[in-house]
């Protein structure tokens, strides 16, 4: 344990010990006290008990500390033995009638006979139950805080600013776990309420109204027991009175029945904000008691949204967040990336668009007879130093298994399905798939899939052509994708 003590204090040593600003009043709670519980967690994480671990809380939010569960879980069936010490860098401070600590972990882990080390945050809020410490609610905290500033998110690209309201703690998402532009959520500390802010970018604009069905009905397909509402009028406070020009705003409410049956059923609400093609959801969810109780603070963050900057140019707005989020940016069917140092030329002739979800960058081009060509960049997973080919193996392997793809026999010569290093000493490799049962007769029969391995940066080119010359089209792009460093 005297690594793990060590790597806790050197993380730790950097790091402006503040928690955001919701303090109350001075906590009732002793740190040495929350210490003593993180410890008793420890333990029961180290002994691979994930169930005894979750049972010593008391949850306020059920959802938060069931995502903490799957983590340790994964942990858990990786790692053959592991330890982890965990300390308190922050608080306690008293929010309500809980006391609320941030706390960094530090993790060994063996996995495969090799030793690994990892370093987590995350906010833990505890209450007094019966003279005993209890915990009630816990989330990951990203060490890089992205937008957070204090207790707001603010973003001037993506030209919006929430939050700053006593109560809330503003927790940012990373991309791949949000599949959006950028994302937080807003937990009022003990409750089950919370809001989540995502900020997508659309390259046709659409209504508010017709967005926020839109989500409403993804969400449906998921939870097949709700009850989606119908859209109707809602303004964000901060413009009601003068609405700039071009926005457009609009809710819908979800109904869960078999949540909470105690409080009325559960609610999930989309407010959604259209600006040109930028679009902001700002997603309210919880017990229908709860949203009631609690409506007072809600108010009071939904008066703390607004833009940024209502007098510019719609393109422009939803340009600006995709430069400054992914580092793209197109010269005709050409793509360039400054911030990863990458460079790519799509099919002449073919439409480029940038898309948003769960990766560094993520774009797209559109060809003849709905062909369509894919570059992906992928980063370092979580709790890696870098890309293996091993590990993007797996990456492939999964994307294989998920369509019903095999490598094409025979192969074009152009292809190799083997990992082998160019010219540049760069490792790739390129296979023509096939699709043994498509999801549709309308779905493609053969992929191109070349991958390019770097330590930083796992490169994705997937495509498929309608015809021959299509397919073709896609297979002779590859040999452009290439780092610019």
């Amino acid at each position: 344990m005297t690594a793990l003590r060590n790597l806790t204090r050197a993380a730790t040593a950097a790091l402006p010990l503040l928690l955001p600003g919701i303090v109350l009043a001075q906590a009732k709670v002793t740190r040495a006290a929350i210490e003593k519980l993180l410890q008793e967690l420890d333990e029961r994480f180290e002994r691979g008990d994930v169930d005894g671990y979750l049972a010593r809380f008391e949850p306020d939010h059920r959802g938060a500390v069931a995502m903490v569960g799957r983590h340790l879980e994964r942990l858990v069936a990786a790692s053959d033995r592991r330890e982890r010490d965990s300390h308190v860098i922050a608080g306690p401070t008293e929010v309500r009638d809980r006391s609320l600590v941030r706390v960094r972990h530090s993790l060994g882990l063996e996995i495969g006979g090799k030793q690994r080390q990892l370093v987590e945050d995350s906010y833990l809020a505890v209450r007094v139950v019966d003279g005993r410490l209890v915990p009630t609610f816990a989330v990951e905290m990203p060490v890089s805080k992205g937008c957070v500033q204090g207790n707001q998110f603010k973003c001037p690209p993506c030209n919006y600013k929430i939050g700053g309201v006593d109560g809330f703690l503003c927790v940012p998402l990373p991309p791949e776990k949000s599949l959006a532009l950028e994302s937080a959520s807003f937990y009022l500390i003990g409750t089950d309420v919370v809001c989540d802010v995502h900020v997508q970018v659309q390259e046709k604009v659409q209504q508010a109204a017709a967005a926020a069905r839109r989500l409403a009905e993804s969400f449906a397909r998921i939870e097949p027991t709700c009850q989606v509402g119908l859209a109707t009028a809602w303004v964000p406070p901060m413009h009601a009175s003068a609405p700039p020009a071009g926005m457009d705003s609009a809710r819908v409410v979800v109904k869960l029945p078999l949540d909470y049956p105690d409080d009325g059923g559960g609610r999930t609400v989309f407010h959604v904000v259209t600006f040109g093609g930028l679009q902001h959801v700002l997603l309210t969810r919880g017990s229908a008691e709860s949203l009631r109780r609690h409506q007072t603070e809600l108010d009071e963050l939904f008066r703390s949204y607004m833009l940024l900057e209502s007098d510019c140019d719609l393109a422009e707005a939803a340009a600006r967040p995709l430069r400054h989020h992914t580092g793209g940016s197109f010269d005709g069917s050409s793509y360039h990336n400054h911030r990863y140092h990458v460079a790519f030329a799509g099919p002449e002739g073919w439409h480029p668009q940038h898309r948003v979800g769960g990766a560094l960058f993520r774009v797209r081009w559109s060809g003849p007879k709905d062909s369509q060509l894919w570059l992906i960049g992928y980063g370092v997973p979580a709790g890696m130093e870098a890309w293996t080919r091993k590990t993007a193996d797996r990456w492939i392997a999964h994307h294989c298994h998920k369509h019903g793809l095999l490598p094409a026999d025979p192969q074009p010569k152009s292809c190799r399905n083997d990992w082998h290093t160019d010219k540049g000493g760069i490792a790739e490799r390129t296979s023509v798939l096939v699709c043994r049962k498509p999801d549709s007769p309308a779905a493609p029969r053969r992929r191109v899939l070349h991958v390019q391995l770097y330590d930083d940066l796992l490169l994705i080119v997937d495509g498929f052509g309608a015809d021959a010359d299509a397919e073709q089209a896609v297979l002779s792009t590859l040999g452009s994708l290439r780092r610019t460093r």
